[in-house]
């Protein structure tokens, strides 16, 4: 996954394939932001599809991810 790519992704087990997702600074119409310098952002940088991953969310919790579809 490179930045600005768009991605379908499964959080915790659960993926809606209509909801996509993009690591970046700018907003854009096409998707939902993640930040690269979020735990989510840092996490999904430079990943390949299938690939399970953690990340701390907020007071300490913690979450899975995986990078179902990289659409350029």
């Amino acid at each position: 996954m490179h930045p600005g790519a768009l991605l379908v992704l499964e959080f915790d087990g659960q993926v809606d394939d209509t909801a996509l997702y993009t690591v970046a600074e700018l907003p854009t119409d096409d998707a939902e932001i993640i930040s690269p310098s979020s735990p989510l952002g840092h996490a999904l940088m430079w990943q390949p599809t299938g690939r399970q991953l953690s990340y701390d969310a907020s007071v300490g919790r913690s979450h899975t991810v995986v990078v179902r579809e990289i659409r350029v």
